[in-house]
Parts: C-alpha cells; sequence; structure tokens
C-alpha cells in the first residue's frame, strides 16, 4: 500500500508530506503517530514501490529540498496522490525529458529506468537505448 502522511509539523507556513509505501498499514499506522502525535494520513492507495517511485517523479515540482520522500503540501498533492494510474503514466510521458532525462537515462535496472522502459513500451515510441543513451 501506498500512503500520503502529512507530518503536523510546519516550517514557516509550508506543511510538507511523505509519499511512502508499506506491506502492513496497521504497523506503518502505529509507528508513524507514536513519534509524530500530530501528524495525518491524507490517503492510502493500493500499489507496490514501483507505483510509489512514479508518484515521487509525478510530485517532482513539490519535492521538498533535502529529502527524496517528502513534498511540500498543496491540495494538487492529493489530487495528484489519488489519480489513476494511468494518468499519472501518461503525464510521466509526455514529460519525459524533466523526468527521466538530465541528461542521460536513468541508470539500466534501476526504478526510474524500468518505469522508462514500461512506459516507452506502453507509448511505442520505438526511441533506441544505447546504453545510458536514448537515440
Amino acid at each position: 500500500m501506498i500512503y500520503l502522511f502529512g507530518t503536523g509539523s510546519f516550517r514557516g507556513n509550508e506543511k510538507i508530506v511523505k509519499v511512502g509505501f508499506t506491506d502492513d498499514k496497521e504497523e506503518r499506522e502505529k509507528a508513524y503517530l507514536l513519534h509524530n502525535p500530530k501528524g495525518e494520513f491524507l490517503g492510502w492507495r493500493p500499489g507496490d514501490k514501483l507505483m510509489e517511485t512514479k508518484l515521487h517523479l509525478r510530485l517532482k515540482d513539490f519535492k521538498q529540498d533535502f529529502l527524496d520522500e517528502w513534498f511540500y503540501y498543496e491540495p494538487e498533492v492529493e489530487e495528484i496522490f489519488g489519480l489513476p494510474e494511468h494518468e499519472i503514466d501518461k503525464w510521466l510521458w509526455e514529460n519525459r525529458n524533466d523526468v527521466f532525462f538530465d541528461p542521460w537515462l536513468p541508470e539500466a535496472g534501476s526504478k526510474k529506468r524500468k518505469i522508462y522502459d514500461e512506459l516507452n513500451s506502453k507509448y511505442g515510441e520505438n526511441r533506441f537505448v544505447l546504453g545510458d543513451k536514448a537515440l
């Protein structure tokens, strides 16, 4: 399961949220609320670690400066979190140059590369890949 958790803490007026994955919803809820009693789970959705990574990539414009799975809260973050996977996939593909290339393709075998390869197959651009470079 994938969750959206609001910390309940504020940096000025900026609330931050985490998108994470767990195999055990009940244990995750206990652990987070024990150490962050003002925190709140804002949403749950089915998914695996690959879907968690897709959400992280989709939320890149809200990314907190130095923590990988944390994002500045805006209502749009909750909307994106609730989108069907095919809409997230479509956005990732339409924005692939900004999402996947910096300037090279993600490393072969990485979750980010698996997502790129899945979307490349799904949307059929048929780009050739030579090492880390898309041709």
